[in-house]
């Protein structure tokens, strides 16, 4: 598994790159850090595991979590990161725009046409 996620994450790396893909550094930073969290603690030995907030492999699978450990904010956060990194590589595999890039001014120009031909059809100004 910590394989493929580090392949996930390089693939996607390349690709924001090569395609200038939104804010290319942040990308890159995120995919880094799930990267370094897959590969020192997801499936780290239950005695090995040196964080205090349980959210390797057995805790959840195998009950070492109490019913309290679910509820706090580390736990949740971590699970929504790992949510996170998996919906980034779907939306960068599936081509989707879903994290814009630095402005520039032709894109800013762009958009000022877009707003021009949106009012031109009677809409509000936005």
């Amino acid at each position: 598994m910590r394989t493929i996620i580090n392949n996930l994450a390089n693939d996607c790396k390349a690709e924001v790159i090569e395609k200038n893909i939104g804010a290319i550094n942040e990308i890159i930073a995120m995919m880094d850090s799930f990267v370094v969290f897959a590969e020192k603690y997801l499936y780290a030995d239950w005695g090995d595991y040196p964080l205090d907030d349980s959210t390797n492999r057995h805790g959840p699978l195998h009950g070492f979590f109490g019913d309290a450990d679910y509820g706090n904010p580390i736990n949740f956060y971590k699970v929504i990161a790992a949510v996170d990194f998996l919906c980034m590589i779907a939306a960068i595999r599936a081509r989707i725009s879903w994290m814009a890039p630095t402005p520039t001014p032709a894109s800013q120009g762009l958009a000022e046409f877009y707003r021009a031909v949106h009012v031109l059809r009677g809409n509000r100004p936005r």
